[in-house]
């Protein structure tokens, strides 16, 4: 006779049955898994065999090599010339490069004109002459003028006439030579002011490497002046001194100078004559550069007093009279951090004019006098500093600026000093965290 079962025997002989058929259960799923798949795969392999005989041979996109419509919209600025083809362009035309920008000028050299043509000038009138604004509004670009002017002289250029003539009031014959025959890398539509720029330096015999130094920061501070008398002075001045090299720094200092003379002359309505360079040589106009920039700081003081007295005043009387805050919003950079192994670098955006004051003391420079282009917000400046970890001081390493086209333009250190590597480096990091591009002149 069978002994009876014990409950902890039938508890293990239960667990044994569920054992059992969880391990049938999941061997059966892997059984219908792995036939699913199988299924799938075949149709899978099915469909592609269908969709590789319907598609035998690959089919090349129909814009890479577009048709000579496209090309004639984009030259449709420029009327009949003597070098004319457009109109014995075959129906079947399409342009041997693959090469969006090859294409334009295979076009052009091919049906327009055939010969040399400055390239910036050609880009800058592709640019629209009209934007759309935050509101939705359709509003006149702020480069118009350029791009009117660079429409204007390749029409002048593919005249057949002479650009030297019908430009007489903005080149002299050696400069329009320059201008017609120089070449540079095209950034946007200001780049056509660099090219002038790089024309009426070398028609000057400035080297070449000055030139384009030259060139870059003067498009930057005096991108509306560039037929300015003042201007050509300047550069009179900077080709009968030979001496002066560009790239020890200092240019941006004497431009800031020169623009505040042309803005006085421009106040003035032409009454008086404007700042001449007659008779000076460049130590002299770095000393009145100088002078200039003292008196700048002097204002600072001047203004940090009085706003030291109204606050006292207001606190004795417990009056409330506003004091002088101008502020503005600045660019969409937020404030941010660096850190590498041995500081942490804070880059902060300033926005009131009395953080410009207490950054020019600080850094004893003019950066004060940017508070008007700030609150237009034409550009926007950055106090650097740095802290050690090691022992945790901190020093004020650098005063940043930068466009509203978020380009890093001037990169200065206290006295307006050349920045270290370690700094020029960091900021750099810093530029292309923030997608800022960096134009500076070392």
């Amino acid at each position: 006779m069978r002994k009876p079962e014990s409950a902890e025997e039938f508890r293990r002989r239960e667990k044994r049955l569920l054992r059992r058929e969880n391990r049938n259960s999941i061997s059966v799923n892997r059984k219908r898994y792995r036939n699913e798949k199988a299924v799938k795969e075949r149709e899978n392999l099915a469909e592609g065999i269908k969709a590789l005989k319907k598609d035998k041979q690959k089919v090349r996109p129909e814009d890479k090599r577009p048709s000579a419509e496209k090309f004639l919209s984009a030259f449709i600025y420029i009327g009949w010339t003597p070098y004319d083809k457009r109109h014995l362009i075959p129906s079947t035309y399409r342009c041997r490069s693959f090469n969006v920008q090859r294409q334009y000028l295979d076009f052009f050299k091919e049906f327009i004109y055939p010969y040399k043509i400055p390239n910036v000038l050609l880009w800058a009138a592709f640019e629209k002459e009209k934007i759309v604004d935050e509101k939705g509004r359709l509003i006149p670009s702020p480069d118009l003028t350029i791009i009117q002017s660079a429409k204007k002289w390749i029409r002048d250029i593919v005249s057949g006439k002479s650009f030297y003539k019908k430009n007489k009031g903005c080149f002299t014959r050696a400069e329009a030579h320059f201008f017609l025959n120089s070449e540079i890398a095209y950034n946007n539509p200001s780049s056509v002011i660099e090219l002038i720029y790089y024309a009426k330096c070398m028609a000057r015999k400035i080297g070449i490497k000055q030139s384009r130094l030259i060139a870059k920061t003067f498009a930057r501070k005096f991108s509306n002046h560039w037929n300015h008398p003042i201007i050509h002075g300047f550069l009179d001045l900077i080709a009968r001194s030979p001496d002066y090299l560009v790239e020890n720094g200092g240019l941006d200092d004497i431009c800031d100078f020169v623009s505040n003379e042309i803005t006085k002359y421009r106040k003035a309505h032409n009454r008086q004559p404007p700042f001449s360079f007659s008779g000076r040589t460049m130590v002299s106009i770095i000393a009145l550069a100088n002078e200039w920039h003292a008196g700048i700081l002097q204002e600072q003081e001047a203004q940090k007093a009085m706003n030291r007295l109204r606050q006292m005043v207001n606190r004795q009387t417990g009056g409330n009279k506003l004091l002088d805050r101008s502020h503005w919003n600045g660019i969409s950079i937020q404030c941010s951090r660096v850190e590498d192994d041995v500081s942490i670098w804070s880059f902060n955006q300033l926005c009131e004019v009395r953080a410009l004051l207490n950054e020019g003391r600080l850094m004893k420079s003019c950066v004060s006098s940017y508070s008007i282009r700030c609150a237009s917000g034409e550009s926007a400046i950055f106090h650097v500093s740095r802290v050690f970890k090691e022992d945790q001081i901190c020093m004020d390493a650098a005063t940043l600026e930068v466009s509203k086209s978020r380009v890093l333009v001037q990169a200065k250190g206290k006295c307006n000093a050349t920045l270290s590597s370690n700094v020029i480096k960091t900021v750099r990091k810093w530029a292309q965290i923030n997608r800022i591009n960096v134009e500076l002149c070392y």
